[in-house]
């Protein structure tokens, strides 16, 4: 089973030069994460499956923090939800910093990384 939240969007100050930690930056995050699939289990609990609020607000206390590259702030997403979550077998964490300031037009970057739990 999938479960994913996709266009998470946060003013951070995330960024490499001094006027974008100070201006900040607007950034949007989409995580999937996959979990087993055996959903009789799960039996219509939020307690057999993983809060997506929860996820929303692990990411929400990660952005705030200061970080140079969006490369940091994906990692740090995956090793927390990692941490936090054991039944997560596979996350996939994109960010995306929009309209970066690099002199000229671009709508976004983004930095996408994957982690697979070892069996």
């Amino acid at each position: 089973m999938i479960i994913a939240l996709e266009g998470m969007k946060f003013q951070t100050g995330i960024g490499f030069y001094k006027e974008e930690q100070l201006l900040g930056n607007k950034i949007e995050v989409s995580v999937r994460m996959m979990i087993d699939s055996n959903i009789e289990e799960r039996m219509d609990d939020i307690n057999n499956t993983i809060n997506y609020e929860e996820i929303y607000i692990l990411i929400k206390h990660i952005v705030a923090k200061p970080a140079k590259l969006i490369e940091q702030v994906v990692k740090k997403i995956i090793m927390q939800i990692a941490s936090d979550y054991p039944s997560i077998k596979n996350i996939q964490v994109r960010v995306s910093k929009i309209n970066p300031p690099i002199g000229g037009q671009v709508e976004r970057v983004w930095v996408e990384d994957e982690w697979m739990r070892e069996i």
